[in-house]
Order: structure tokens, then C-alpha cells, then sequence
């Protein structure tokens, strides 16, 4: 019913005979913008992830903030319309551009611009790690895996960040 149901729809808003006798649309100007500031975009998560990586952060550990500094307009003009994007390509809490880090901060420099990532746990991302492992447990068990076994893995997860978060 659906191919007739969409027929109709498109009689009663064009006024054509058919969907299927018409030609195809003309393409438009394309909008070379949104190509650059997607590809922009896609460099700074690459180098964020990369720096994650490298200081042995899940990209499950949401991160307080990640810091773009660059002298050029695309590329901030890039962050400023992808910065959502970015947030969660990166699973960070804030995108700050042109901004000095201070801090515990990790970066990274590439051809027009530089990635800095805050990497210090406060009290409320270590919460939502605490959630998020509680949650793995609650996973664990409805795959139907012995709940003592997911809950010694959560321990021994969480040993692990402490040992490693310890100031």
C-alpha cells in the first residue's frame, strides 16, 4: 500500500501525474563550506582520539573539555559550526577554541591548528565513570553471565583507574 499511499502524496502536492514521469531535479550550487568544515572536523577528532589513545584513555571516559587553538579563520569557523559534533565524536563536555590550556592537558600540533585534551578526572566525571561501569555490570548480567564473575571485572576495572587517578 505504500508505493500507491506515496503516489497519491505526491499528485496531491505537485499537481503531476506521476512521481515516475517526472525528471530527475536540476543539482543546485553545492556548498563547498560544509565539505572543508566536515574535513576539518574529522582531522581535530582524529588527533583527539590519537592523544587518548596514547595517554590510555577509553573514549568511553567522558573528558571535561578539548581545547582547538589556530590562527586560521576556515578552521575556526570549522570548530564553531561542528563544535556539537565534535562534543560527541569526542565525548567531551565543552569545545573551547583559541583558548591557553592550563592545567593537565595533553596535545598535539598538526599543519594549521593544535589539539589540547583536559585529561583531569573531577569528581563528577569519576562519578560517571562509576555509572558507567555499573552499568557494564547490569549488561554483564543481562547477556547472562555469572553476576559474580561481571562484578570481580568491574572491581578489578576500577582498581585499575584508581591506581592510575591517584593524586
Amino acid at each position: 500500500y505504500l508505493p500507491f499511499i506515496a503516489e497519491e502524496i505526491y499528485r496531491n502536492i505537485t499537481g503531476e501525474t506521476s512521481v515516475h514521469l517526472a525528471d530527475w531535479p536540476e543539482l543546485g550550487e553545492i556548498d563547498t563550506s560544509l565539505e572543508s568544515w566536515f574535513g576539518i572536523m574529522w582531522e581535530i577528532v582524529s588527533v583527539a582520539n590519537r592523544l587518548r589513545d596514547e595517554s590510555g584513555i577509553n573514549l568511553r571516559q567522558p573528558l571535561r573539555r578539548i581545547v582547538v587553538s589556530t590562527s586560521k579563520k576556515e578552521v575556526e569557523e570549522a570548530v564553531i559550526k561542528t563544535s556539537k559534533i565534535i562534543k560527541q565524536l569526542c565525548n567531551v563536555k565543552e569545545v573551547l577554541l583559541n583558548e591557553v590550556p592550563s592545567g593537565e592537558f595533553v596535545g598535539r600540533e598538526e599543519n594549521d591548528f593544535a589539539v589540547h585534551l583536559d585529561i583531569h578526572l573531577d569528581e563528577e566525571l569519576k562519578k560517571e565513570l562509576g555509572n558507567m561501569i555499573f552499568s557494564t555490570i547490569r549488561w554483564c548480567d543481562d547477556l547472562g553471565y555469572n553476576p559474580e564473575e561481571c562484578i570481580k571485572i568491574a572491581e578489578q576495572s576500577q582498581r585499575k583507574f584508581v591506581e592510575k587517578n591517584r593524586k
